[in-house]
């Protein structure tokens, strides 16, 4: 008997699972499937609580630019986000600004090199988003557009 349990407890599917059917056989795909789509899903709404937490801190401790990145990212995973790996340069986009930010102690709104980043991320997620809706992908590389460079800001 295979489950496919929530770590609160929750059993989302129980199915035998056969001797015949070990080792990944055709019958077994609609399980996997839905094990991979789950757990993306969990991930992005621990993703999203974070960057909500975030985005509703960070001003309080003096880091305005990282709630305006972290409002970004919450958008972006949104709540029922169905995100692809082709997204993911966009989310590495958002966690490289926010490290720069910290990492530099870049408090305020980050001046016009902080509002330049922002807008950058915020381009960013729209042409992902507009290209999700239309059907597309964003093609993955090995550097994200929106990663700032050393020595931008």
């Amino acid at each position: 008997m295979v489950q496919l349990v929530r770590r609160d407890g929750t059993t989302l599917a129980r199915r035998p699972f056969g001797a015949a059917s070990y080792g990944g056989a055709a019958s077994d795909a609609p399980l996997l499937k839905e094990l991979v789509r789950w757990s993306r899903r969990e991930y992005l709404a621990e993703m999203h609580r974070i960057a909500h937490g975030m985005k509703g801190q960070g001003g309080s401790f003096g880091f305005p630019l990282i709630s305006r990145v972290g409002q970004s990212l919450c958008r972006f995973v949104g709540r029922d986000s169905e995100r692809v790996e082709t997204d993911l340069p966009v989310i590495q986009a958002h966690l490289d600004a926010q490290r720069l930010i910290l990492e530099k102690g870049i408090r305020g709104d980050g001046g016009e090199a902080g509002r330049r980043l922002a807008e950058r991320l915020e381009t960013l997620t729209a042409g992902a988003e507009a290209d999700t809706a239309a059907g597309g992908h964003l093609v993955p590389n090995s550097r994200s557009p929106a990663s700032p460079r050393p020595g931008t800001i």
